[in-house]
């Protein structure tokens, strides 16, 4: 715990007196040839000492971030979703150009 407010305070004077980012967890999605989309987390040695000092055990840091984690993938499935609805709208307007070339 004391790391974590020496790096604060570090940030706090390197930044010049404004409250720095400090970021613990950060989660992001892959896509996977086996498993399609997949949603990672990572956190630095800062946040395996604070989790350590908490007591929070990685089973209990995956039931707390699993609700994030399915939302951070449904969002991504929406994403593609539109990009796919997108790319058959673009496809159809650029067949009826051709189309009206061609007649």
């Amino acid at each position: 715990m004391n790391e974590l407010l020496d790096a604060i305070i570090q940030k706090l004077k390197d930044e010049g007196g404004e409250l720095p980012d400090i970021h613990l967890i950060a989660m992001e999605l892959v896509a996977t040839s086996e498993d399609g989309i997949e949603c990672r987390v990572q956190g630095s040695q800062l946040t395996k000492d604070l989790l350590e000092d908490l007591e929070i055990s990685n089973e209990e840091l995956d039931r707390m971030l699993r609700p994030a984690a399915v939302c951070l993938k449904e969002f991504a499935e929406i994403l593609i979703e539109r990009m796919e609805k997108k790319d058959e709208e673009r496809k159809d307007e650029i067949l009826d150009k051709l189309l009206k070339i061609l007649n």
